[in-house]
Formats: structure tokens, sequence, C-alpha cells
């Protein structure tokens, strides 16, 4: 049974390389002419977004994004997406 320090630690992997995901997915949809119609919501663009997250970030392979260390790193590699 794994432990929770083991799963914290699995955590600090995974997290930001969804969040890397979601940022470029998210980016991708506002742009695109299909999904910037006003008829289409923002919330709805954001739950696309999430989805196709978790769909792409389990295919992916979390352990070649470099480690986290601290929040501007994050932000860094967020702006670089």
């Amino acid at each position: 049974v794994p432990s929770f320090l083991e799963f914290a630690d699995q955590l600090e992997v995974f997290i930001p390389g969804y969040m890397l995901v979601f940022t470029r997915l998210s980016a991708m949809l506002m742009t695109l002419p299909i999904f910037s119609y006003p008829m289409i919501s923002g919330r709805t663009r954001v739950m696309l977004a999430f989805v196709l997250t978790v769909i792409v970030g389990s295919i992916l392979n979390m352990e070649t994004i470099p480690p986290v260390t601290n929040l501007w790193m994050l932000t860094g590699l967020m702006a670089k997406e």
C-alpha cells in the first residue's frame, strides 16, 4: 500500500505537468476560430480544456518535465508554453 508521502512525491511531478498541458490547451482553445465565437461561453472552453488535459496528460510521460522547485519556476515554464 503506497504511503501518503509517496503519493505527495508523485503529485510534485504530475501537477506541474498537468498545469503546463492545461496552459497550452486552454490557449489553443481560446484562439481557435470555432471556439472564439461569443456563443461558446468561457466556462465551456475551460471545461473542454480540462477534459482534454486529463486525456492528453494521461498519455504523456510527465517524468520528462524538469522538477519544479518553486512557484516562479512554474510561472516561467507556463510563460514558455
